[in-house]
């Protein structure tokens, strides 16, 4: 597994629009390869999820974790593991939005 992952994507769509779809932790079975559930355990004065519980079963690996989210506006969020599973000890990460000076 890598130790470090990045890309860029372009969405034509208003940040509020992306945030609302990356918040929507009941959806992500849905769309996020791996990912059986996703459970908000907390969320924050303004409902913006702030631990959220996730079972995943990816081939043989199957575990299940607590990734807790700092929310900043419709700019960026970032997390961290909150609550190790078996196999996943160690997670960390960003979305970071911007404007392109397009529509959006």
């Amino acid at each position: 597994m890598a130790d470090r992952t990045s890309s860029d994507i372009t969405v034509s769509a208003p940040r509020s629009a992306v945030m609302a779809v990356i918040a929507d932790f009941a959806a992500y079975p849905d769309w996020a390869t791996g990912i059986r559930s996703a459970e908000v355990v907390t969320a924050d004065a303004g409902s913006r999820p702030q631990r959220v519980r996730f079972a995943l079963e990816s081939g043989p690996i199957k575990d299940r974790y607590v990734l807790a989210y700092n929310w900043d506006g419709d700019s960026a969020v970032r997390w961290e593991l909150a609550e190790a599973g078996t196999m996943l000890t160690e997670m960390s990460g960003a979305y970071l939005l911007a404007d392109d000076g397009g529509q959006g």
